[in-house]
């Protein structure tokens, strides 16, 4: 067993219901205040399912994880050294209650400490921290490249660096915003394809982005969607566009912690996605 200072650890997730399985293990092992060793497994889901919506957020296809070993396989060989060392997660409610998840159903015992949480201590959330202590953020909801970070935000909360506040672009995009109101708020199911993942989902926008905004609400209605202006434990996905709200940002991690299934979708996945199901 090798000792660490810590490790941070990052899944991602193929499905949105409990248990969430597991799809993709990202871990970052510091020792003497250095990221020593960085890892990251793919997982093959049961039967080797992942809800689109899922996708959507992080990349990973059923291809991807065809040949891929099962969490079972692959807790051994990194279980040892999560028991015996400090776990660090980003939003680790939900990381925590995840592999907790998992565990349980592949009947593993769950031997982990608790979890130190580095958005409970720093107070916002992975991209803004990047800003703040000049990462390069290049590849969010990668869990490899989300447990370094982690890894590296709470090297600097260990050593008493702060976040420079300053660094966080105030607007990094050219955007306009215009309130959501009308009849963009009613939901229309008579030309969507039900095999889109907007359809029959309830969906906030918030924030600004590259297009109209009611443009956009427009698009993901026709799409068969419900636009709501309010998160609440019956909201399926979130857009975040720029300078969203904090309020709307706080709510959304209140209810993931929670364990809601909430899917927040930035902008560049979600173009991807309209390029797909939009006309």
């Amino acid at each position: 067993m090798d000792r660490y200072d810590f490790i941070a650890i990052d899944v991602e997730t193929a499905t949105s219901a409990k248990p969430r399985f597991i799809c993709q293990i990202g871990l970052a092992y510091v020792l003497d205040g250095e990221i020593v060793k960085k890892e990251s497994y793919l997982v093959q889901p049961p039967h080797n399912h992942i809800e689109y919506r899922n996708t959507m957020i992080h990349g990973i296809y059923e291809s991807d994880t065809a040949q891929a070993p099962t969490l079972p396989q692959v807790w051994e060989k990194i279980g040892f050294d999560l028991r015996y060392n400090q776990l660090v997660a980003h939003n680790a409610k939900f990381d925590e209650a995840v592999i907790a998840e998992n565990l349980f159903h592949f009947r593993i015992p769950n031997n982990l400490r608790s979890f130190i949480c580095t958005y409970e201590l720093l107070h916002l959330g992975l991209e803004d921290l990047c800003y703040a202590y000049q990462i390069a953020y290049t590849n969010h909801h990668d869990a490899c490249f989300d447990a370094a970070c982690c890894a590296q935000f709470y090297i600097n909360y260990q050593q008493g660096l702060h976040p420079q506040f300053s660094r966080i672009p105030q607007q990094k995009k050219k955007s306009t915003y215009r309130v959501l109101t009308g009849d963009v708020l009613k939901q229309d199911l008579s030309q969507a394809n039900p095999q889109n993942p907007f359809y029959n989902q309830k969906v906030v926008i918030t924030g600004t982005f590259q297009r109209d905004r009611m443009e956009l609400a427009e698009q993901i209605q026709q799409l068969g969607a419900k636009i709501n202006t309010s998160i609440s434990s019956r909201t399926n996905f979130v857009l975040k566009g720029e300078k969203a709200g904090p309020a709307k940002l706080k709510r959304i991690h209140e209810l993931q912690s929670q364990g809601v299934p909430i899917q927040v979708v930035e902008e560049e996945k979600l173009m991807k996605v309209l390029e797909k199901w939009g006309e």
